[in-house]
């Protein structure tokens, strides 16, 4: 595909997102972002919700930028703009992250990410992918992102599978420095990690884990204030009055207080972990999903996707751990099964990441 024929990305085609693994992680996530930009036609956007077709716009030159505190553990956002036919299965990025003091290297899967505020605008297309990562270290940083395109690579783990989409190669550097001041809830830790202890440590600083928190409901993503979520249970009425003012919301401030609200709440009240799920279509709750339509089991909602991630971080900032169940035992075989219950294409687009 060439420049010339590239069509703006949408989660509306037949295409599948890389991976709800890849935005609904479980623990601390926070750190950098990588925002990869290159030759791309307009992102849709628009203040109120939409799915209409976007229309393109004249190619541009290449750019990246870089976002984020650029604080160790704390998130670092690479955003990067590419226009391509299938933002989801038919491309995958994944960006290399070095830091040069002490080679250590990570790699981290990349994501459509639509016009890059899906959350706010609602926009089902764009020409933006993303990539986090929360460095462990202060100091350089390089990066440099692989861009693949091919039928289905999406779930093919050969690194050098596929052919080079434009924008792939594309590299910069970043410099993390140590906080002055002690960061609010996890990012002032670091990740949840496990050793042969019975308790889980915090990465940076060792400090025991000791899980305290609600277990119910199981469907607390079941939240009307989401975008493509006809089905939400829970309106989260009485914790509007605990959002406060600092606090993350969507829409312009109409959406996101109730489920906001409830997580200050539990917080103040000394919980530090929520159970929920992620996929609960033929469940008891039946209101949990993150694709487009509740039928749907390979297109992803971009800015449904975004609302829960301004959810996770605002639970990384309170010091919640996100305890994720990735569906229910009783959905797990027949037609609302992915893949039927097998492991095939929907599985392995679902957990990528």
């Amino acid at each position: 595909m060439t420049e010339s024929e590239s069509e703006p990305p949408s989660c509306l085609q037949p295409t599948t997102r890389s991976g709800i693994l890849a935005r609904a992680a479980a623990g601390f996530r926070p750190g950098l972002v990588l925002l990869l930009l290159a030759p791309a036609a307009a992102a849709q956007s628009s203040a109120v919700p939409t799915r209409s077709t976007p229309t393109p716009t004249p190619i541009r030159a290449p750019q990246e930028a870089v976002s984020g505190s650029l604080l160790v553990w704390q998130r670092v956002t690479v955003d990067s703009e590419q226009s391509v036919q299938n933002p989801f299965r038919d491309f995958r990025l994944t960006v290399e992250f070095q830091h040069i003091q002490s080679g250590l290297t990570l790699h981290v899967p990349g994501y459509f990410a639509a016009d890059g505020m899906a959350a706010e605008s609602g926009a089902s297309s764009g020409t933006i992918w993303r990539a986090h990562l929360a460095p462990p270290l202060p100091g350089q940083w390089t990066y440099r992102a692989t861009f693949r395109q091919g039928t289905d690579i999406a779930i093919i783990l050969d690194p050098g599978a596929g052919d080079d989409a434009p924008m792939s190669g594309k590299s910069g550097t970043f410099l993390i420095e140590n906080p002055v001041e002690a960061p609010l809830g996890f990012l002032g830790k670091n990740l949840l990690s496990a050793s042969s202890e019975t308790y889980l440590r915090h990465a940076g600083t060792s400090e025991v884990f000791l899980k305290f928190g609600a277990n119910s409901p199981e469907n607390f993503l079941g939240y009307s204030g989401f975008d493509q979520t006809p089905d939400g249970q829970h309106f989260y009425l009485p914790h509007v009055q605990d959002w406060r003012l600092g606090s993350p919301s969507w829409h312009g401030g109409v959406d996101g207080k109730g489920i906001i609200g409830a997580l200050n709440y539990l917080a103040n009240m000394g919980m530090n972990s929520v159970y929920l799920l992620t996929f609960n279509i033929g469940g008891d709750g039946d209101d949990v999903w993150p694709w487009t339509s509740k039928s749907e089991r390979v297109r992803f909602d971009c800015s449904k996707l975004d609302q829960w991630e301004i959810v996770f971080d605002h639970m990384d900032r309170l010091g919640i751990s996100a305890h994720l169940a990735l569906q229910e035992q009783e959905i797990d075989n027949g037609p609302l099964a992915l893949d039927g219950g097998a492991l095939g294409l929907e599985r392995m687009l679902y957990h990528r990441g």
